[in-house]
């Protein structure tokens, strides 16, 4: 049938912040007169609501929605309702934690689980595959710079997911149960405390509780006193020193 023309529909007007975007569909007209376009098939529900008649038809762009109408506006105002509905916007938060705990060291094991600096001690055998990515999956080819290295953050965050069009948009902005950020009154603003760090872009998170919240602060907080006790230890030569002069371990599992 023949081609009328091609219509654009705008979008939602929340969810284009001033920009034209929308979907061109083209009008085509039945040798009886009847007006009809084919539509994504994500518009079904919303064009159901507002169309007397549809059908789902098979086209080069795979499976769409057919509608008709007997005179041009109603056709036009019509796919434009349903393609507003269909990319309103709706928002969801929630209260999560977004935490990061990775580690870069290498090593090898005995039956024992006890640790050795590589395989060649006897008994000793390199993890698994699986458990050596828990460690950073370092080898000879893909060493852990600067030395070996655990780091923990984590950050107590609302979610927040907008959802239109089939899509969703997730962005996060800090949480303090409603108390101010420079609080220090509840779990949540004690967690987000811990400041001058990112989490970068390949965090986790769970959903948020007062628990969880205490757990990752006192984690962050034994990271702070792990690494006041290295460094006040080692950072002069002369502590270092006169540590290495005593014998003295910093941390369990070594020998005296």
């Amino acid at each position: 049938m023949p081609r009328l023309k091609t219509i654009f529909i705008s979008q939602h007007q929340d969810t284009t912040k001033g920009k034209r975007e929308g979907l061109k569909v083209v009008v085509s007209v039945s040798a009886a007169g009847t007006f009809y376009c084919d539509l994504p098939a994500g518009l079904y529900l919303p064009l159901l609501n507002v169309f007397a008649k549809s059908q789902v038809v098979d086209s080069k762009k795979g499976v769409m929605i057919r509608v008709f109408s007997d005179t041009l506006e109603p056709l036009q105002e019509g796919i434009q309702k349903a393609y507003r509905e269909y990319t309103k916007p709706t928002i969801k938060k929630e209260p999560v934690i977004c935490f990061n705990i990775e580690s870069h060291v290498s090593f090898a094991v005995d039956e024992n689980q006890n640790i050795f600096p590589n395989s060649g001690y006897p008994g000793a055998t390199w993890p698994d595959e699986i458990s050596a990515e828990m460690y950073g999956g370092h080898t000879a080819t893909q060493p852990a710079r600067g030395g070996y290295s655990l780091i923990v953050g984590a950050k107590a965050m609302l979610k927040i997911t907008h959802s239109y069009g089939g899509q969703d948009k997730v962005t996060y902005e800090n949480y303090y149960m409603e108390g101010s950020h420079l609080g220090h009154e509840n779990p949540a603003q004690r967690l987000n405390s811990w400041v001058s760090f990112n989490l970068g872009e390949n965090f986790r998170e769970i959903p948020y509780s007062d628990e969880a919240a205490e757990f990752f602060f006192n984690l962050m907080q034994g990271m702070a006193r792990l690494a006041q006790m290295i460094q006040s230890h080692t950072f002069e030569q002369e502590s270092l020193l006169n540590l290495i002069f005593t014998g003295k371990n910093l941390l369990p599992g070594g020998k005296s």
